[in-house]
């Protein structure tokens, strides 16, 4: 191959992203995406702030900030807990009103109780050790903050993923791993509802802008979207949705889930200021998610294709020496 278009194809590519590891979506370490898939996995709800609903949670929670729940049910189907995760954990205040219910084992608190709960799931209850919570939150958001940028980055996997006829948005997501990346004003425009076409496996759909409301329905039966599809909102600072399915990412965000229908999955976000539907344990399986390379072996790509380089221009002079004589 000619040098010039073996430093034009490999390297140079290689080293422009060398340059911008350290802001680019690579900077995400593969101890990041385990942490940030072992959190979609573990908790059903986590927001780095504070949580105010009045419906029901179905699987485990993680609160950095505070929490009011008025009437609701958390940890509602107490699922399967290989980790031992506490049903709930909040690091501020915990406020029940109209006496909801606690359904699995174990409630953590660093801040202060009012109000009272039905403790059904057993297990204890502690307060105090709001610095250790806060140390989990701050690790949490760093991983979880890391790797929704990185997903940002991924290339679409086909072209012409997403179709909108102006009434129906659809989907198509036939691979075994799928990356599809829509606006926000698109998803917000939806007028009659959203429908998957074909899902063949784990998808990420990166959605950009910070202003997200989709307040219209999904087509299809969701039960599978939480496990299979991750909506990664990666800029968005406000999103308010109605029936929705597939788990949410939106380390940024203040969500507000309105009373049409649920959410079908894992939900992470900054804060949930309001919450007038169930949010359903559909947990983000994350099947089919290649390891992130550590920067030590782009390093070593990079020297490889180097040396590439340099042995071909020694056989370029050899060459040319010898024609020459």
């Amino acid at each position: 191959m000619n040098l010039h278009l073996l430093a034009r194809k490999y390297v140079m590519p290689m080293l422009a992203i060398s340059a911008s590891f350290s802001t680019s979506s690579l900077a995400a370490t593969q101890a990041d995406q385990n942490t940030a898939l072992a959190a979609l996995r573990d908790y059903n709800v986590v927001t780095f702030g504070n949580l105010t609903t009045n419906n029901h949670i179905d699987g485990r929670i993680f609160v950095g900030g505070d929490l009011t729940a008025t009437g609701a049910v958390l940890d509602m189907k107490n699922p399967a807990n290989p980790n031992g995760t506490p049903a709930l954990t909040v690091g501020g205040n915990a406020s029940f009103v109209n006496s909801p219910s606690v359904n699995g084992p174990n409630v953590r608190v660093g801040g202060s109780i009012n109000g009272t709960f039905n403790s059904n799931g057993g297990g204890t209850v502690v307060t105090g050790g709001a610095t250790a919570i806060a140390q989990q939150r701050d690790t949490l958001r760093s991983a979880l903050t890391a790797y929704s940028s990185h997903l940002s980055g991924l290339d679409d996997t086909q072209q012409n993923a997403a179709t909108y006829d102006g009434q129906v948005l659809r989907i198509s997501a036939p691979l075994t791993f799928n990356v599809i990346n829509i606006s926000g004003n698109l998803l917000s425009s939806v007028n009659d509802r959203l429908q998957f076409t074909s899902l063949g496996g784990t998808t990420i759909i990166n959605v950009s802008g910070t202003s997200i409301s989709f307040t219209r329905n999904f087509q299809n039966n969701m039960s599978s979207y939480g496990s299979n599809i991750l909506w990664n909102f990666f800029e968005a600072e406000t999103i308010t949705l109605g029936d929705f399915g597939g788990s949410i990412l939106a380390v940024n965000a203040d969500l507000t889930k309105n009373g049409n229908g649920g959410i079908n999955g894992s939900v992470i976000v900054d804060n949930i200021l309001g919450q007038s539907a169930e949010i359903r344990n559909n947990s983000f399986a994350g099947s089919n998610i290649a390891p992130i390379p550590e920067m030590a072996t782009w390093m070593m790509l990079i020297a490889g294709l180097g040396a590439v380089g340099t042995t071909m221009r020694s056989r370029r002079r050899v060459a040319l020496r010898v024609a020459k004589a």
